[in-house]
């Protein structure tokens, strides 16, 4: 799965060399659509790993209407001790300004994490710089999700193969083909799918 998810060039970014070994864990990756709304949940499943003991991780969409996203639920990842990738520490140098001393802070901050896509955000209407946080968080997720329902479930073979980036232009793109061409284009399109069939049984 890490191979599929790399090979996707809108996922890619999102992904960091800290994730590696942890995605090449995932097992499925699913799409549940929620009956009469707009909700939807992305599943992970995991084979045992060192970094957390969960088997499957979640998360649910929660919808104002289409394409717009209230807030996320999401599994709890149980991160083993030492583990948690998705923070860091980062230290620095605060200095008095009534005896001019100095000391060192010690904070945990987030890290840039494809993981980072398992929380539960609620943006807060009272607090509105953390409120713009979370509601761009909550963005980043929903595109991440998006492009996981459109692309990584149904085209997970294809990502493997490589023989699909997610780059590929739309059908509106292309104008002027004539006849012939669509002939030729036909006679091809046939040998892809039966190159197809036989690379999906010979992966499978």
């Amino acid at each position: 799965w890490l191979k599929i998810l790399t090979n996707c060039v809108q996922l890619a970014g999102y992904i960091f060399t800290e994730d590696h070994d942890l995605l090449k864990k995932i097992t499925s990756i699913e799409h549940h659509p929620e009956d009469d709304s707009d909700n939807f949940t992305i599943t992970m499943k995991f084979a045992p790993n060192d970094y957390f003991t969960n088997e499957t991780l979640s998360v649910k969409f929660v919808m104002l209407q289409e394409n717009e996203v209230a807030r996320t639920e999401a599994t709890e990842i149980n991160w083993n001790e030492g583990k948690n990738f998705t923070m860091k520490t980062k230290t620095k140098k605060q200095k008095n300004k009534k005896t001019g001393k100095t000391r060192t802070v010690t904070q945990t901050v987030p890290a840039d994490s494809f993981f980072n896509f398992f929380r539960t955000i609620t943006p807060k209407e009272d607090d509105e710089e953390e409120e713009d946080e979370e509601r761009t968080n909550l963005e980043v997720n929903y595109e991440i999700a998006t492009i996981i329902q459109d692309e990584i479930v149904p085209f997970s073979l294809e990502y493997y193969l490589g023989v699909r980036r997610g780059d590929e232009e739309g059908e509106d793109d292309f104008e002027g083909i004539d006849e012939e061409d669509e002939d030729d284009e036909d006679d091809e399109d046939e040998d892809d799918e039966d190159d197809g069939k036989i690379l999906r049984a010979a992966l499978w």
